[in-house]
């Protein structure tokens, strides 16, 4: 029987995940200001590190080895390529909803369709302010947002030209997706470091 148990902190992003399956393996998150980790680092002793670019993730490190990640008009990761050897060592090819048809996983990168961790064990994606199950197209939570017909459904039911990045800021096309500043999440944030920074001046 397996289990699994995740941490979160004040922003409500995932910080630790701990599977039970006889023995415990965790893994924890390391953010920055970004909403998508920094690293990873597991009780196993395994040390990954994400590199970002304008379209989200680019690379994925693994101790010395630098994995490069290729992706589709959704920002799906298609293919991974290891930057030593130049030999490709991953590819996906999903359904419409992001379902894995086929695939070659190894090293694993676990972010897959439309750039969202897949959590390997319950085979449901993170989308942060709710999960999404791709074998039945639909969140299990409700929009926030309340956004839509159906508070359940992904991408106003057409997931082939429109996304969710985080959950809850509605239907945002691929070409808006990694714009920061169209986030209202990326706004709060940049508000509250604003507030704390000019309240460390008035201390000091």
């Amino acid at each position: 029987m397996i289990s699994e148990t995740f941490y979160y902190d004040r922003r409500k992003e995932r910080v630790l995940k701990k599977v039970t399956q006889g023995s415990i393996t965790s893994t924890l998150y390391l953010r920055g200001m970004s909403e998508y980790p920094l690293g990873e680092k597991t009780s196993t002793g395994m040390s990954r590190q994400y590199v970002y670019g304008p379209t989200g993730l680019i690379a994925a490190v693994d101790n010395s080895t630098t994995y490069y990640t290729f992706k589709d008009h959704l920002g799906s990761t298609r293919a991974v390529m290891n930057g030593a050897t130049g030999t490709g060592v991953e590819y996906y090819a999903y359904d419409a909803w992001g379902a894995i048809m086929q695939s070659q996983v190894s090293p694993d990168i676990k972010y897959k369709y439309t750039s969202q961790e897949l959590d390997g064990q319950t085979g449901i994606y993170n989308y942060r302010a709710r999960m999404y199950d791709q074998s039945l197209g639909r969140f299990y939570a409700t929009d926030p947002a309340g956004e839509g017909y159906s508070p359940y459904n992904y991408a106003a039911n057409n997931p082939m030209s429109y996304v969710d990045p985080t959950g809850e800021d509605g239907i945002i096309t691929w070409g808006r997706l990694y714009d920061p500043t169209r986030d209202p999440k990326w706004w709060r944030m940049r508000e509250k470091e604003e507030a704390l920074e000019r309240a460390r001046h008035e201390r000091g």
